[in-house]
């Protein structure tokens, strides 16, 4: 059984409100993932937007889905997080090759941090 990460695996926060299913609460858990970034836990590798920009974007249904891609620095997991405007959140951890493997719309407020990361595993 894997180990329990501190960082990641308390990200998520839970909601019945909308079904008899317990699903994410897709903004609750947008908090949560923004303020693990915030304070250097969770690195953003690639997105659809900037986690500052998530909210007022899925708010305004901008797109059908906004996906962020994000390395836990406290135990080096990849984890995906994605809304979708009329789907249940999602939040897991991934293999490395999902990143390059997503198929990314471009869009303006793409972010693409992949270079630096892999620039900083490098070394």
């Amino acid at each position: 059984m894997p180990a329990i990460c501190a960082t990641h695996d308390s990200l998520a926060v839970y909601s019945t409100m909308r079904s008899r299913h317990t699903e994410i609460d897709a903004f609750a858990t947008l908090d949560r993932v923004r303020a693990a970034a915030d304070a250097g836990q969770l690195r953003l590798l690639r997105a659809d937007c900037p986690l500052e920009l998530t909210e007022e974007l899925v708010t305004r249904e901008a797109k059908y889905s906004f996906v962020h891609f994000l390395e836990c620095r406290g135990c080096g997991a990849f984890v995906f997080f994605g809304i979708h405007i009329r789907g249940t959140p999602i939040l897991k951890t991934v293999p490395f090759e999902n990143i390059d493997h997503w198929p990314w719309d471009n869009t303006e407020t793409q972010i693409d941090n992949m270079p630096e990361y892999l620039a900083d595993t490098a070394r």
